[in-house]
């Protein structure tokens, strides 16, 4: 094979190789953005009391750790039952980090919301941490973590 011959080639398979990992990369930012709003969508199913939607949404075998206790999926929601109808919040979610690995991903990020009812106002601040799993395709949230930073009661 003369020189030229061999650098078309050489090329030719340069493109399907570039083409093959840009296709790879958007896979993965398309993933990516599918996660991040699964942050969002969590709350949501949480401010709606929709225990059936966040079941879906969860492994079976789902883990929350929150205020210094380890949760299943039945603690949970019965966790979150005394908050119904006690006002509603408002939600920012900051400085999103989103990291997928085959059919595992997990996402860290600052979460503050601001409660009010009652007549009162509560803003808290948190760490966050999530590990979801794919599971038939569909990713859910297998744990879920937050460290509170920072509480403001009025």
């Amino acid at each position: 094979m003369d020189k030229g011959k061999k650098f078309a080639f050489v090329l030719i398979v340069l493109v399907f190789v570039a083409s093959g990992c840009q296709q790879r990369f958007q896979d993965t930012k398309t993933e990516k953005k599918k996660l991040e709003a699964m942050i969002h969508e969590l709350f949501e199913v949480i401010d709606r009391h929709d225990y059936q939607t966040l079941r879906d949404i969860c492994t079976e075998d789902f883990v929350l750790f929150e205020a210094g206790k380890m949760m299943n999926i039945d603690q949970t929601i019965e966790f979150l039952r005394p908050f119904k109808g006690k006002g509603e919040a408002t939600r920012t979610f900051e400085n999103i980090q989103v990291y997928v690995d085959g059919t595992a991903a997990w996402i860290h990020l600052n979460h503050k919301a601001v409660r009010s009812g009652d007549g009162h106002e509560r803003s808290i601040n948190w760490f966050e941490s999530a590990g979801l799993r794919k599971v038939e395709d569909v990713w859910k949230f297998a744990l879920y973590h937050n460290s509170v930073i920072g509480l403001n009661e009025q």
